[in-house]
């Protein structure tokens, strides 16, 4: 595998360490700026969806009879969001390995605004 296709690679595989590697070394490569930018956005949606919940079902949880039946099925919000990130990360890293440069469906115009 070409050093142009392994960075974009390495940054959806990697999360973490990926992404600093991938800061640090291969700056200046745009695919791999791509690459970092929607899997940072992808992990950060992950996080988001589950950080956002959680207060509001905590606190819809006070509600008598029902609040915490809705709590409960709101979280089916938060699985639906973390099956929709693992189908865009599987085909984020499918067209890094194919070398693909188009952005993902639903971040790709969003993470362009990125500073990263």
């Amino acid at each position: 595998m070409p050093a142009s296709r392994l960075a974009p690679v390495i940054a959806w595989l990697l999360p973490v360490i990926g992404w600093a590697w991938l800061w640090l070394q291969h700056r200046a490569d745009e695919r791999a700026r791509q690459a970092l930018r929607e899997a940072l956005a992808l992990w950060l949606t992950v996080i988001g969806a589950f950080a956002v919940w959680a207060p509001a079902a905590w606190l819809v949880a006070w509600l008598p009879f029902v609040g915490p039946l809705v709590a409960l099925a709101s979280f089916s919000l938060v699985l639906s969001t973390w099956l929709l990130c693992a189908i865009l990360w599987l085909g984020g890293l499918l067209r890094a390995l194919r070398g693909d440069e188009r952005p993902l469906p639903l971040l790709g115009r969003i993470t362009r605004r990125l500073p990263v």
